[in-house]
């Protein structure tokens, strides 16, 4: 049998209202499914803007965890979450790759840890256009 991947969450709202709930509970379950196993949550809240990367700590500490081999797949809610412009999304999809670890995104059901998904980390499909349907939901009720 397989040894389980350790997982890392990373959860991400902009506005204050906002809770990281839906996105935590998704993530843990799409863990759950896959055996994955999950290691640790980082969680930035109230950044709205693409270019406030030093107000994600939360972020910088996933991404140096991800270095010093501490999980094997990074899981977010959406690609949105991880990085509001390409040009972010590309750096931090960069620094995922040079630490050898994959990416989960359960919005855009990608998973570099299968075949069909590890193209994705090479060339990223247009994602915006979801993003503004997926920051809607974060806040709706089940």
């Amino acid at each position: 049998m397989a040894k389980a991947l350790r997982a890392a969450i990373y959860l991400r709202v902009g506005m204050g209202e906002q809770s990281v709930e839906n996105q935590r509970r998704d993530l843990e379950a799409a863990a759950t499914r896959r055996g994955w196993r999950i290691v640790r949550s980082y969680t930035d809240q109230g950044v709205c803007e693409p270019k406030e990367r030093d107000k994600r700590p939360s972020l910088d500490a996933m991404l140096r965890e991800a270095a010093r081999g501490k999980f094997e797949v990074v899981m977010c809610w959406a690609a949105d979450r991880m990085g509001q412009s390409l040009a972010e999304l590309a750096g931090t999809l960069q620094e995922l790759h040079a630490a050898k670890v994959d990416l989960f995104l359960y919005h855009q059901a990608v998973a570099t840890t299968t075949p069909a998904g590890r193209p994705w980390l090479f060339s990223p499909p247009t994602w915006q256009s979801s993003a503004p349907a997926a920051s809607a939901s974060l806040t709706a009720t089940r």
